[in-house]
Order: C-alpha cells, then structure tokens, then sequence
C-alpha cells in the first residue's frame, strides 16, 4: 500500500464501521460479510507517489462518474461490483450515518470479490508511458506496432496492456498472452466495456484514448469493479483537437480532460524519476506544494469532463440520478 501524504491521512475515517483500507483516493469499509463501502475523497496521486494535496470534489465527481458508466453498462448486460449509490447507500448503513449528504455524494455500497491481480489497460492510440516502450523496441506488451507511429496516433487495433497490481512501487508491464491465457473472460469483458465507452464518448465530442479496469468474481462470474473510466483512471482528449493534431508533421498529445495536468506538473518536478519504494523519496514529494493552480485547473477540467460525457452539472446529476436532496 502506497504511503499517504500527511492531508491525505488526516481525511477523516468514519466512525462505527470497520476500516478495512485507506488507497491513494479511496476509504473502503467493510459493512457485512458480503458488502464494503466505498469513498472516494478528494486524495491525489501520480507515479504512485500520494501527493500531499487535496483537489475539492474531485472524490464526488469520481463517484458520480462511476455511477454513470454502472448505469450506462446495464444497458449492455454488463454487471459492475455496484450495489447502491447516492441516497440509496443509507439502506446498508448505521442510523448514525444515514443522511449524510457528503457522503452520499461520494461513497458507493459494493459487493465483496476476489480480485485478479492485473491491471487491464487499453488503448486506442499510442501515449504516455506506452511512447517509452515503443520507442525502444517498437512493441508496447510484446504487441508489434507499425514503425513510424508519434504521441497520440491511433493504434492498428485496441490494445490490452496489462500491469501488475503493486501494493507499494510502480506497476510492471506484463505479457498479454499470458494475461489473456490467464484471465481470458476478463480481457475480453475489458475490450468490450472500451469499445462500449469509447463510442458512446465520441457522441459526445471526446476521444478515449486509454483507460484501466481492475476485475473480479463472485459466486456468478466476472464483474468489474474499482473504476470505470474516470479522469483518475483514463486519458479524455476532445475528438475534434485530438483529429485536428493528428495533421502535423511532429505529432503530439492535445490537451488532456483528466489527470495528464497534474503528471506534467510532476514530471517537472522530476517525482517520475523517485522511487515510491524509499522513505527519503516519499518524503520528499509529501513536502512538496502542489501549486493552487494545478489544483484549480484540475478541479475544474474534472467537473468539465465529467458535464462533456453526461451532459448534467455534478449537483444536477446528483439530485436528479442519485436521489440526493435539494
């Protein structure tokens, strides 16, 4: 488990229920034998480093983002680890902590699973740390790329790009044929849930160009769990700046619509080039200030992505599909 910076530790734990976890964004809570609950709070990392900074309402337009993508899935059979959210958690928790309208903004009841132990990553087009990998060698996963391929082009195909899953450190790219020998109804829900959101994306005017799932099971069969295409888990670029860029002769990333503000910070700071591994490097990025701007930017560009895909402001959105009071 990544170490917490000192304002990402002070977010206050709820009192009465069993604290299970404290991630880089999220609190998780054990509530029955069956079901934990989940709070996203407003923590911020990049590089597995939790930077001492909070982005305000950033955990509710996570939330609300993930409650959209549960609902919009449905529509194609397709089941998610969500089992309440909104005014809707208040059935499975104490009385003490019933109608609390901050955390019924952020926090989701969800089903127990065992979880696999990869990081399924897609993408559409080559970008950030798979431009590295290509460079080298041209692969990215042992998947062969045509030669002559810049930031942001569109790949020949969707590639599933797994990682592990590390508890402290950075990922590590794995084979994705053994992944998919491995876990194959997972690689294959994966593609099918991008190919899903990346569509309904670009009825919007925005480009999915990666994004990363974590799966699970119960007692019926795979579910998805953790996030669903959210600005912390996904690069959104808008579709016509993104086919625009594509036209110049050095081709670049356009401007991103999720976390990409806050890794351009911090690969100024050279916190890419710590170790999240060693206490001397943590505590140097824990001393670091994040600049208001970045923070203001990034709460913004999060609130505006999250109204592109939904077309609902996030207090509209809460009132009119989660329940929440006026």
């Amino acid at each position: 488990m990544a170490t917490l910076s000192p304002v990402r530790a002070n977010w206050p734990p709820l009192k009465g229920i069993k604290l299970l976890s404290r991630g880089k964004v999220r609190d998780t809570y054990e509530l029955s034998e069956t079901t934990l609950l989940s709070v996203a709070t407003d923590g911020l990392s990049i590089f597995d480093f939790v930077l001492n900074a909070l982005v305000p309402q950033k955990g509710v337009v996570l939330n609300c983002m993930n409650h959209f993508w549960s609902d919009y899935l449905g529509q194609f059979n397709i089941q998610t680890h969500l089992l309440a959210a909104g005014a809707g958690i208040d059935e499975y928790l104490p009385q003490h902590l019933q109608d609390n309208r901050d955390l019924q903004s952020r926090a989701i009841v969800v089903q127990k699973m065992n979880m696999a132990p990869v990081e399924f990553i897609y993408r559409s087009v080559l970008t950030g740390s798979a431009v590295g990998n290509y460079k080298k060698d041209g692969t990215v996963c042992e998947h062969q790329l045509p030669p002559g391929l810049q930031d942001g082009d569109s790949l020949p195909y969707i590639l599933d790009t797994p990682t592990t899953k590390a508890e402290v450190g950075h990922d590590e790219n794995m084979s994705f044929r053994e992944v998919r020998r491995a876990y194959p109804m997972q690689t294959l829900m994966g593609l099918q849930i991008f190919q899903i959101c990346s569509n309904y994306a670009q009825t919007r005017g925005i480009k999915l160009a990666d994004t990363k799932f974590e799966f699970g099971q119960d007692g019926f069969g795979e579910l998805i769990g953790d996030e669903i295409v959210t600005p912390d888990s996904s690069r959104f670029w808008e579709f016509d700046e993104w086919q625009k860029s594509r036209q110049e002769e050095t081709r670049k990333a356009p401007n991103p619509y999720d976390k990409q503000l806050v890794r351009a910070w911090g690969i100024e700071m050279s916190i890419n080039r710590h170790d999240p591994k060693k206490p001397e490097d943590v505590a140097w990025v824990h001393s670091l200030k994040v600049p208001d701007g970045v923070i203001d930017r990034t709460a913004t560009t999060y609130r505006r992505i999250f109204w592109r895909l939904t077309g609902c402001q996030i207090q509209e959105y809460l009132i009119d599909r989660m329940g929440l009071p006026q």
